[in-house]
């Protein structure tokens, strides 16, 4: 319902017309090269086989599409500490990042990726998820601006 409720606030914010909302289980086929953003909320924890997920979503987008992946947070939320029966894992952000590099993400995912290498130094591994979350929103505002 959260989902809905977001499509619905961006459809009307963003006056998007054609926004999809699809409520499917994996394993699913989606057309290639057709979704402008995808956004996937609290999914792939629960696949057991992630990386055909992801593959599956990043063929489904246009050139330069953007997805939009949420999960539960390993550093934050253990799994070992608070098992969960119908979750296969949990990630830690490196390891999400350096699943997602595996796949081709066009030009927004290295820019973002580079944009906050260079305001870090590429020193990834102390930034909490706050950190991560304010400089991707910096990133894709300045991602932004050069495409106006």
């Amino acid at each position: 319902m959260v989902v809905k409720k977001l499509l619905i606030s961006l459809k009307k914010t963003i006056l998007i017309k054609k926004i999809k909302y699809k409520y499917k289980l994996f394993p699913f086929k989606l057309k290639k090269n057709i979704f402008d953003f995808i956004i996937s909320l609290e999914s792939i924890e629960h696949i057991e086989d992630d990386h055909t997920f992801i593959d599956t979503l990043v063929a489904a987008l246009k050139p330069n599409g953007i997805l939009i992946l949420s999960t539960p947070n390993e550093e934050k939320q253990s799994l070992k500490l608070n098992p969960n029966k119908f979750h296969y894992r949990h990630y830690i952000t490196k390891d999400m990042i350096k699943k997602l590099e595996n796949f081709d993400l066009g030009d927004i995912f290295h820019q973002v990726l580079k944009f906050i290498s260079e305001k870090v130094n590429g020193d990834f591994k102390n930034l909490n998820t706050k950190q991560i979350h304010k400089l991707t929103l910096e990133a894709l505002s300045e991602i932004g601006k050069k495409h106006i």
